[in-house]
Protein backbone atom coordinates (compact mmCIF):
# COMPACT_ATOMS: atom_id res chain seq x y z
CA UNK A 1 0.00 0.00 0.00
CA UNK A 2 3.12 2.63 0.91
CA UNK A 3 4.71 1.94 -2.35
CA UNK A 4 1.55 2.48 -4.11
CA UNK A 5 1.22 5.75 -2.74
CA UNK A 6 5.01 6.57 -3.01
CA UNK A 7 4.10 6.02 -7.17
CA UNK A 8 1.42 8.33 -7.11
CA UNK A 9 3.23 11.09 -5.58
CA UNK A 10 6.12 10.07 -7.53
CA UNK A 11 3.80 10.74 -11.06
CA UNK A 12 1.88 13.71 -9.54
CA UNK A 13 5.27 15.39 -8.41
CA UNK A 14 6.31 14.85 -12.18
CA UNK A 15 3.51 16.41 -13.69
CA UNK A 16 3.68 18.96 -11.79
CA UNK A 17 6.66 20.10 -12.35
CA UNK A 18 6.64 19.45 -15.91
CA UNK A 19 3.72 21.85 -15.45
CA UNK A 20 5.39 24.54 -14.28
CA UNK A 21 8.69 23.94 -16.47
CA UNK A 22 6.10 24.71 -19.26
CA UNK A 23 4.85 28.02 -17.31
CA UNK A 24 8.48 29.06 -17.20
CA UNK A 25 9.54 28.35 -20.66
CA UNK A 26 6.55 30.29 -21.64
CA UNK A 27 7.39 33.28 -19.65
CA UNK A 28 10.57 32.79 -20.65
CA UNK A 29 9.44 33.26 -24.10
CA UNK A 30 7.06 36.18 -23.65
CA UNK A 31 9.52 38.50 -21.74
CA UNK A 32 12.63 38.14 -23.66
CA UNK A 33 11.60 37.01 -27.49
CA UNK A 34 10.85 40.16 -29.28
CA UNK A 35 8.30 41.67 -31.08
CA UNK A 36 9.64 42.73 -34.37
CA UNK A 37 7.94 45.47 -36.27
CA UNK A 38 8.30 46.98 -39.58
CA UNK A 39 6.82 49.90 -41.27
CA UNK A 40 6.99 51.98 -44.39
CA UNK A 41 5.20 54.92 -45.97
CA UNK A 42 5.26 56.49 -49.53
CA UNK A 43 4.09 59.88 -50.40
CA UNK A 44 3.77 61.26 -54.26
CA UNK A 45 0.70 61.83 -55.46
CA UNK A 46 -0.97 59.09 -53.07
CA UNK A 47 -0.01 58.33 -49.57
CA UNK A 48 0.17 54.97 -48.74
CA UNK A 49 1.30 53.13 -46.02
CA UNK A 50 2.09 49.75 -44.44
CA UNK A 51 3.15 48.20 -41.01
CA UNK A 52 3.68 44.85 -39.68
CA UNK A 53 4.50 43.32 -36.12
CA UNK A 54 4.84 39.81 -35.30
CA UNK A 55 6.02 37.29 -32.33
CA UNK A 56 7.74 33.84 -32.06
CA UNK A 57 8.48 33.05 -35.58
CA UNK A 58 5.44 34.57 -36.94
CA UNK A 59 3.15 32.76 -34.52
CA UNK A 60 1.42 35.77 -33.91
CA UNK A 61 1.25 38.28 -36.96
CA UNK A 62 -0.26 41.73 -37.13
CA UNK A 63 -0.41 43.99 -40.48
CA UNK A 64 -1.63 47.15 -40.80
CA UNK A 65 -2.38 48.60 -44.88
CA UNK A 66 -2.93 52.75 -45.66
CA UNK A 67 -4.01 53.48 -49.36
CA UNK A 68 -6.59 55.87 -51.44
CA UNK A 69 -9.09 53.27 -50.65
CA UNK A 70 -8.54 53.40 -46.65
CA UNK A 71 -7.40 51.35 -44.33
CA UNK A 72 -7.95 47.83 -43.24
CA UNK A 73 -5.42 45.73 -40.87
CA UNK A 74 -4.89 41.34 -40.13
CA UNK A 75 -4.85 39.60 -36.99
CA UNK A 76 -3.14 35.88 -37.59
CA UNK A 77 -2.84 33.22 -35.44
CA UNK A 78 -0.51 30.33 -36.08
CA UNK A 79 -1.19 31.82 -40.08
CA UNK A 80 -5.02 31.71 -39.46
CA UNK A 81 -7.13 34.71 -39.48
CA UNK A 82 -8.38 36.14 -35.91
CA UNK A 83 -12.14 35.63 -37.41
CA UNK A 84 -11.87 32.24 -38.70
CA UNK A 85 -10.56 31.40 -34.68
CA UNK A 86 -13.66 33.30 -33.28
CA UNK A 87 -15.93 31.36 -35.51
CA UNK A 88 -14.41 27.63 -34.45
CA UNK A 89 -14.63 28.86 -30.66
CA UNK A 90 -18.38 29.56 -31.25
CA UNK A 91 -18.89 26.50 -32.87
CA UNK A 92 -16.77 24.72 -30.51
CA UNK A 93 -19.43 26.34 -27.91
CA UNK A 94 -22.50 25.51 -29.79
CA UNK A 95 -21.83 21.24 -29.73
CA UNK A 96 -21.87 21.49 -25.58
CA UNK A 97 -24.30 23.57 -25.46
CA UNK A 98 -26.58 21.26 -28.19
CA UNK A 99 -27.73 18.58 -25.85
CA UNK A 100 -28.92 21.39 -23.43
CA UNK A 101 -30.17 23.10 -25.90
CA UNK A 102 -32.09 19.69 -27.38
CA UNK A 103 -34.16 18.97 -23.80
CA UNK A 104 -35.44 22.12 -23.49
CA UNK A 105 -36.85 22.58 -26.56
CA UNK A 106 -38.73 19.38 -25.80
CA UNK A 107 -39.55 20.32 -22.59
CA UNK A 108 -41.12 23.37 -24.27
CA UNK A 109 -42.79 21.53 -27.01
CA UNK A 110 -44.53 19.45 -24.66
CA UNK A 111 -45.86 22.42 -22.01
CA UNK A 112 -47.05 23.71 -25.52
CA UNK A 113 -48.97 20.68 -27.01
CA UNK A 114 -50.62 20.12 -23.11
CA UNK A 115 -51.49 23.82 -23.31
CA UNK A 116 -53.00 23.44 -26.78
CA UNK A 117 -55.13 20.47 -25.96
CA UNK A 118 -56.64 22.14 -22.60
CA UNK A 119 -57.34 25.18 -24.48
CA UNK A 120 -59.18 23.79 -27.68
CA UNK A 121 -61.64 21.58 -24.65
CA UNK A 122 -62.36 25.09 -23.20
CA UNK A 123 -63.40 26.56 -26.58
CA UNK A 124 -65.81 23.84 -27.34
CA UNK A 125 -67.50 24.43 -23.90
CA UNK A 126 -67.67 27.82 -24.87
CA UNK A 127 -69.66 27.58 -28.14
CA UNK A 128 -71.54 24.49 -27.26
CA UNK A 129 -73.12 27.42 -24.10
CA UNK A 130 -73.64 30.32 -27.07
CA UNK A 131 -75.46 28.32 -29.43
CA UNK A 132 -78.07 27.22 -26.86
CA UNK A 133 -78.22 30.60 -25.13
CA UNK A 134 -78.62 32.16 -28.55
CA UNK A 135 -81.46 29.98 -29.42
CA UNK A 136 -83.29 30.86 -25.94
CA UNK A 137 -83.51 34.32 -26.71
CA UNK A 138 -84.50 33.94 -30.30
CA UNK A 139 -87.64 32.01 -28.85
CA UNK A 140 -88.29 35.12 -25.84
CA UNK A 141 -87.77 37.96 -29.11
CA UNK A 142 -90.02 37.29 -31.44
CA UNK A 143 -92.58 39.08 -30.56
CA UNK A 144 -90.76 42.24 -29.61
CA UNK A 145 -89.68 42.42 -33.13
CA UNK A 146 -92.26 44.41 -34.71
CA UNK A 147 -92.43 46.80 -31.48
CA UNK A 148 -88.91 47.66 -31.87
CA UNK A 149 -89.48 48.42 -35.96
CA UNK A 150 -92.66 50.76 -34.40
CA UNK A 151 -90.26 52.60 -32.63
CA UNK A 152 -87.39 53.03 -34.39
CA UNK A 153 -88.96 54.64 -37.34
CA UNK A 154 -90.52 57.90 -35.15
CA UNK A 155 -87.08 57.40 -33.97
CA UNK A 156 -85.03 58.35 -37.23
CA UNK A 157 -87.85 60.99 -38.38
CA UNK A 158 -87.79 63.26 -35.36
CA UNK A 159 -83.46 63.38 -35.69
CA UNK A 160 -83.85 63.89 -39.10
CA UNK A 161 -85.93 67.25 -38.05
CA UNK A 162 -82.84 68.02 -35.38
CA UNK A 163 -80.28 67.49 -37.64
CA UNK A 164 -81.64 70.41 -40.07
CA UNK A 165 -82.45 72.73 -37.20
CA UNK A 166 -78.70 72.56 -35.94
CA UNK A 167 -77.47 73.02 -39.40
CA UNK A 168 -79.16 76.33 -39.64
CA UNK A 169 -77.77 76.95 -36.27
CA UNK A 170 -73.92 75.94 -37.50
CA UNK A 171 -74.13 78.44 -40.23
CA UNK A 172 -75.11 81.22 -38.85
CA UNK A 173 -72.06 80.85 -35.76
CA UNK A 174 -69.76 79.96 -38.55
CA UNK A 175 -70.99 83.28 -40.16
CA UNK A 176 -70.46 85.04 -36.83
CA UNK A 177 -66.74 83.55 -36.16
CA UNK A 178 -65.53 84.65 -40.03
CA UNK A 179 -66.31 88.41 -39.05
CA UNK A 180 -64.63 88.38 -35.57
CA UNK A 181 -61.64 86.76 -37.02
CA UNK A 182 -61.61 89.50 -40.13
CA UNK A 183 -62.04 92.29 -37.29
CA UNK A 184 -58.63 90.80 -35.38
CA UNK A 185 -56.86 90.32 -39.08
CA UNK A 186 -57.76 94.49 -39.19
CA UNK A 187 -56.28 94.76 -35.91
CA UNK A 188 -53.21 92.88 -35.84
CA UNK A 189 -51.67 94.47 -38.86
CA UNK A 190 -51.91 98.29 -37.66
CA UNK A 191 -48.31 99.09 -36.46
CA UNK A 192 -48.12 98.99 -32.44
CA UNK A 193 -45.21 101.15 -31.47
CA UNK A 194 -45.38 100.39 -27.82
CA UNK A 195 -45.09 96.68 -28.68
CA UNK A 196 -42.31 97.05 -30.86
CA UNK A 197 -40.24 99.38 -28.28
CA UNK A 198 -41.18 96.72 -25.41
CA UNK A 199 -39.60 94.26 -27.56
CA UNK A 200 -36.17 95.56 -29.05
CA UNK A 201 -36.02 96.72 -25.00
CA UNK A 202 -36.32 93.11 -23.60
CA UNK A 203 -34.09 91.73 -26.70
CA UNK A 204 -31.15 94.26 -25.50
CA UNK A 205 -31.25 93.31 -22.21
CA UNK A 206 -30.57 89.69 -22.66
CA UNK A 207 -27.87 90.43 -24.87
CA UNK A 208 -26.35 92.43 -21.99
CA UNK A 209 -27.04 89.38 -19.47
CA UNK A 210 -25.25 87.45 -21.90
CA UNK A 211 -22.23 89.54 -22.36
CA UNK A 212 -22.11 89.94 -18.53
CA UNK A 213 -22.75 85.80 -18.21
CA UNK A 214 -19.67 86.05 -20.37
CA UNK A 215 -17.37 88.19 -18.59
CA UNK A 216 -18.04 86.13 -15.79
CA UNK A 217 -17.38 82.76 -16.97
CA UNK A 218 -14.19 84.13 -18.53
CA UNK A 219 -13.24 85.77 -14.75
CA UNK A 220 -13.63 82.45 -13.03
CA UNK A 221 -11.53 80.60 -15.90
CA UNK A 222 -8.92 82.50 -15.53
CA UNK A 223 -8.66 82.59 -11.54
CA UNK A 224 -8.94 78.70 -11.82
CA UNK A 225 -6.43 78.81 -14.39
CA UNK A 226 -4.23 80.53 -11.73
CA UNK A 227 -4.63 78.42 -8.96
CA UNK A 228 -4.11 75.33 -11.05
CA UNK A 229 -0.49 77.20 -11.86
CA UNK A 230 0.54 77.86 -8.46
CA UNK A 231 -0.18 73.96 -7.73
CA UNK A 232 1.84 73.23 -10.70
CA UNK A 233 4.57 75.59 -9.77
CA UNK A 234 4.64 74.13 -6.43
CA UNK A 235 4.64 71.18 -7.41
CA UNK A 236 7.64 71.43 -9.72
CA UNK A 237 9.55 73.21 -7.08
CA UNK A 238 9.11 70.40 -4.34
CA UNK A 239 12.86 68.74 -4.05
CA UNK A 240 11.20 65.16 -3.80
CA UNK A 241 9.50 65.64 -6.77
CA UNK A 242 12.68 66.79 -8.24
CA UNK A 243 14.01 63.65 -7.27
CA UNK A 244 11.37 62.03 -9.43
CA UNK A 245 11.50 63.89 -12.51
CA UNK A 246 15.17 63.12 -13.23
CA UNK A 247 14.31 59.08 -12.42
CA UNK A 248 11.73 59.41 -14.96
CA UNK A 249 13.57 61.46 -17.31
CA UNK A 250 16.06 58.36 -17.18
CA UNK A 251 14.22 56.04 -18.09
CA UNK A 252 11.79 57.57 -20.84
CA UNK A 253 15.48 58.07 -22.31
CA UNK A 254 16.30 54.51 -21.70
CA UNK A 255 12.68 53.31 -23.28
CA UNK A 256 13.29 55.51 -26.55
CA UNK A 257 16.61 53.59 -27.32
CA UNK A 258 15.14 50.40 -27.08
CA UNK A 259 12.05 51.68 -28.94
CA UNK A 260 13.67 53.43 -31.76
CA UNK A 261 14.40 51.53 -34.71
CA UNK A 262 17.48 49.33 -35.41
CA UNK A 263 17.77 50.31 -39.40
CA UNK A 264 15.91 52.87 -41.00
CA UNK A 265 16.09 55.06 -44.36
CA UNK A 266 14.71 58.33 -45.15
CA UNK A 267 14.41 60.03 -48.76
CA UNK A 268 12.49 63.47 -48.68
CA UNK A 269 12.15 66.26 -51.07
CA UNK A 270 10.73 69.25 -49.55
CA UNK A 271 10.38 72.73 -50.36
CA UNK A 272 7.54 75.80 -48.64
CA UNK A 273 7.42 78.13 -51.87
CA UNK A 274 9.57 81.02 -49.61
CA UNK A 275 13.31 80.07 -49.97
CA UNK A 276 14.53 81.98 -46.90
CA UNK A 277 12.13 79.39 -44.98
CA UNK A 278 13.22 76.40 -47.17
CA UNK A 279 17.14 77.35 -46.40
CA UNK A 280 16.32 77.50 -42.42
CA UNK A 281 14.71 74.36 -42.31
CA UNK A 282 17.67 72.91 -44.25
CA UNK A 283 20.15 74.18 -42.18
CA UNK A 284 18.49 72.98 -38.76
CA UNK A 285 18.70 69.09 -40.94
CA UNK A 286 22.43 70.07 -41.17
CA UNK A 287 22.58 70.42 -37.28
CA UNK A 288 20.92 67.02 -36.92
CA UNK A 289 22.94 65.46 -39.38
CA UNK A 290 25.71 63.84 -36.50
CA UNK A 291 21.52 61.96 -35.21
CA UNK A 292 20.68 60.47 -38.30
CA UNK A 293 24.15 59.97 -40.09
CA UNK A 294 23.52 58.29 -43.53
CA UNK A 295 20.12 57.29 -42.92
CA UNK A 296 18.43 60.04 -44.47
CA UNK A 297 18.86 61.86 -47.47
CA UNK A 298 16.96 65.19 -48.19
CA UNK A 299 16.52 67.58 -51.68
CA UNK A 300 15.42 71.14 -50.76
CA UNK A 301 13.39 73.00 -53.68
CA UNK A 302 13.76 76.64 -53.14
CA UNK A 303 10.93 77.24 -55.60
CA UNK A 304 8.21 75.26 -54.90
CA UNK A 305 5.47 74.18 -52.37
CA UNK A 306 6.11 70.23 -52.00
CA UNK A 307 6.41 67.35 -49.58
CA UNK A 308 6.82 64.13 -51.26
CA UNK A 309 9.43 61.11 -50.15
CA UNK A 310 9.03 57.60 -48.88
CA UNK A 311 10.80 56.32 -45.18
CA UNK A 312 11.08 52.33 -44.26
CA UNK A 313 12.00 51.30 -40.67
CA UNK A 314 11.94 47.99 -38.88
CA UNK A 315 13.56 47.03 -34.96
CA UNK A 316 12.14 45.06 -31.97
CA UNK A 317 10.81 45.34 -28.31
CA UNK A 318 11.81 43.05 -25.53
CA UNK A 319 8.42 43.13 -23.31
CA UNK A 320 11.34 42.30 -20.07
CA UNK A 321 12.82 45.72 -20.92
CA UNK A 322 9.33 47.42 -20.52
CA UNK A 323 8.49 45.18 -16.87
CA UNK A 324 12.30 46.70 -15.30
CA UNK A 325 11.46 50.33 -16.73
CA UNK A 326 7.84 49.83 -14.73
CA UNK A 327 9.38 47.96 -11.93
CA UNK A 328 11.93 51.08 -11.66
CA UNK A 329 9.20 53.54 -11.60
CA UNK A 330 7.38 51.96 -9.54
CA UNK A 331 9.99 51.21 -6.82
CA UNK A 332 10.74 54.37 -6.16
CA UNK A 333 8.94 56.30 -3.38
CA UNK A 334 9.37 59.61 -4.74
CA UNK A 335 7.81 58.49 -8.19
CA UNK A 336 5.11 56.98 -6.21
CA UNK A 337 4.59 59.91 -4.28
CA UNK A 338 4.40 62.67 -7.64
CA UNK A 339 2.07 60.11 -9.05
CA UNK A 340 -0.39 60.35 -6.01
CA UNK A 341 0.00 64.23 -5.97
CA UNK A 342 -0.58 64.64 -9.85
CA UNK A 343 -3.69 62.52 -9.77
CA UNK A 344 -5.48 63.71 -6.50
Amino acid sequence: MLHVLLVILKVAGIVILAVLLVLLLLLILVLFVPIRYKASARKKTDVYAKASASWLFHIVHFSFYYDAKGASYKLRILGVSFDKWKASINRFKGIFNFKKNKNKKSKNIKTKQLSRTAKEKSNQLDVLEQNQSKENQSKENQPKENATKSKLEVDEFEKTQQDLGENKDDSQSFKIAQEENLKKNKKKHKFNIKKWVRVIRTKVKDFIQKIKNLIKRFISVCKNGKDKFDDIKSLVQDERNKKAFVVAKDQLIVALKHFKPKKYKLNLKFGTGDPAMTGQILGILGILMPVYKRNAHFIPDFENSILEGDIYMRGGIRLATVVLILWKLYKDKDVRRCYKMIMN
